[in-house]
């Protein structure tokens, strides 16, 4: 069924009048006298290397946009984990993680619709509106510097920035631009000439050999061509739109990566929330936060440390 579904979408209603077409001028060199004894690879490599190199090169930009949109997801992802595990330091202020989550789901809505729109004056706000949240994360890091976080941990998360923003300029490049038009006048010129020109061996077939394999032949000789051409055509912008009727488009609604970018805290984020740290001469204290230092507690074994960015000795 999937097979089926699969090869249907491919297929146009120009296609089968196409097949239409090339029996009937079989008929016409036939009812003509003009039959000829061509050779066939002869016209098939015109068509047939060009278009192999074109959908070649379609499949290479739909492989490579897979990876440049994983790139942007983990750019993402990662930009949001270091706001979560930054949101206790005393000098940020309180709404920090909200913030900071809103600009960026903001900004990854901005990029999935602008993949996934077809219309450009929709396109251009789109993209105004991810440079707008770009340059408000950007500020966001203004602040993190400004609170006093060490300017390592700070270009940490500038550079997820930088990664987020390098990925969708790699992403729009896929969306905005195709092959060139000169390639593809030529190969949509050809794979309608080919099965024309190849009417007379066809011709020659019915009148010496067998007129239903000759006439099956022309009708089915242009279809291959003529799906492969479709399957370049598809690739050539790998993301679905808003029908998702190609199956082989990139789902950018499929596995929303914002639903994982809930406000739960994790359980050395409660720690976090409840605790301070006191440096001491051999090992880190806890104590609880507003209590004095005097106050018992323990150590936190180096096992149980968390790794996130915000546990430091201040």
């Amino acid at each position: 069924m999937f097979f089926t579904d699969t090869i249907w979408s491919m297929m146009r209603i120009k296609d089968l009048l196409f097949c239409v077409v090339n029996v009937l001028a079989v008929w016409l060199c036939i009812q003509g006298g003009a039959p000829m004894p061509i050779q066939p690879t002869l016209l098939l490599n015109i068509l047939l290397f060009p278009l192999a190199f074109a959908v070649n090169a379609a499949y290479a930009r739909r492989e490579s946009a897979l990876a440049h949109f994983a790139s942007f997801k983990s750019s993402v992802l990662n930009m949001y984990l270091l706001y979560r595990c930054w949101q206790f330091e005393p000098n940020l202020p309180l709404d920090f993680l909200k913030s900071g989550r809103t600009e960026i789901q903001q900004a990854y809505d901005a990029v999935r619709d602008y993949l996934m729109c077809r219309r450009e004056e929709r396109k251009k706000s789109f993209l105004l509106l991810f440079y707008q949240k770009v340059a408000e994360i950007a500020l966001i890091h203004d602040i993190l510097r400004l609170s006093g976080i060490p300017p390592p941990l700070v270009a940490s998360a500038v550079g997820n920035l930088r990664g987020m923003t390098d990925s969708f300029e790699h992403l729009r490049c896929f969306a905005d631009y195709r092959t060139p038009s000169t390639i593809r006048a030529f190969i949509r010129l050809c794979q309608y000439a080919v099965p024309l020109l190849m009417a007379p061996y066809f011709a020659d077939l019915a009148v010496h050999h067998s007129p239903i394999l000759a006439y099956a032949s022309a009708a089915f000789i242009a279809i291959p061509f003529l799906l492969l051409n479709n399957v370049q055509g598809s690739l050539e912008n790998p993301f679905a739109g808003a029908t998702n009727a190609d199956p082989d488009d990139i789902r950018l609604d499929a596995l929303q990566i914002m639903d994982y970018m809930n406000e739960d805290q994790t359980e050395i984020q409660q720690r976090l929330a409840n605790l301070t740290m006191d440096e001491d001469d051999s090992f880190l204290k806890y104590r609880p936060r507003g209590a004095s230092v005097a106050v018992a507690t323990t150590s936190l074994p180096p096992s149980r440390r968390s790794s996130c960015p915000s546990d430091r000795v201040r």
